[in-house]
């Protein structure tokens, strides 16, 4: 039941057009004041409190859903002919209603309310959550347990060198910007020639783009805050950019859980 090229597609898309939202704006964040930098932890603290949360509220619907035999049921069932693992509407719900949350949140912004718009996004993340429940009835646990942690310590390196580097990674990031649209086509290549080794390279290179794309969208972050006044634009602001690293965190976990898997 192989359903990680689906997913993987899924979260690319959203996650690209996401990193394309609203990090375009250019602030001097070596010469920020003191109301300046207190504004940047403040959007630090609300970016990554939110994420965390969508990670958590993912995480526990994947092992809910993932260990309980009755409500996986409602997931994938079995063809009683065939034998063969059958997905349900449910399934292609939760799977693709994220794309309507990701279209709404990103060009509803300016029309929602910072309720609105968290509430989408915790939607979205609980919907993620549900539909990656599946990898834990591909993958051994044991295997799942060390690409989140993976995922996890790359995420946090990277998120460090964005808050701390002095370079302006603006440049890097459009290239990062370039290899998601040359992993999305790559993927859809494969999906016709399912090539093994060709999935093994997409995969090392979008773990190798997406970590980029963290130290990119939390540089982003540091600069916006500098322009913020605490308003709720300002919050809502906060959730966008929480929901940009969400996606990027998300794609490095499944990219690590395939090249895991090869060797597992």
């Amino acid at each position: 039941m192989k359903l990680n090229n689906f997913v993987s597609l899924h979260e690319i898309f959203t996650s690209n057009m996401n990193n394309n939202f609203n990090f375009n704006r250019s602030t001097n964040i070596d010469n920020m004041s003191p109301q300046a930098t207190a504004r940047t932890r403040s959007l630090m603290t609300y970016t990554f409190g939110w994420m965390t949360l969508a990670l958590v509220i993912s995480t526990i619907l994947t092992l809910v859903f993932g260990n309980n035999t009755e409500l996986f049921s409602y997931l994938i069932t079995q063809d009683p002919i065939t034998g063969m693992a059958k997905r349900t509407a449910l399934y292609w719900i939760v799977a693709l209603s994220p794309l309507a949350f990701m279209l709404v949140m990103s060009f509803g912004f300016n029309r929602l309310s910072f309720i609105a718009l968290l509430a989408l996004f915790m939607a979205y993340a609980a919907c993620t959550g549900i539909s990656l429940s599946v990898l834990l009835h591909v993958y051994p646990a044991a295997t799942v347990a060390k690409a989140f942690g993976s995922a996890a310590g790359l995420f946090g390196l990277m998120a460090v060198v964005g808050v701390t580097t002095k370079t302006d990674l603006t440049s890097f990031g459009r290239i990062m910007g370039m290899g998601v649209f040359a992993i999305m086509i790559a993927m859809l290549i494969n999906m016709f020639t399912r090539s093994s080794g060709f999935d093994y390279l997409i995969s090392i290179v979008g773990v190798a783009v997406f970590t980029g794309l963290v130290a990119y969208n939390v540089q982003q972050i540091k600069r916006l805050s500098a322009e913020s006044d605490g308003s709720e634009g300002f919050m809502k602001l906060s959730v966008m950019a929480a929901f940009g690293l969400y996606l990027d965190f998300v794609n490095i976990f499944l990219f690590l859980l395939r090249i895991f898997g090869r060797r597992d």
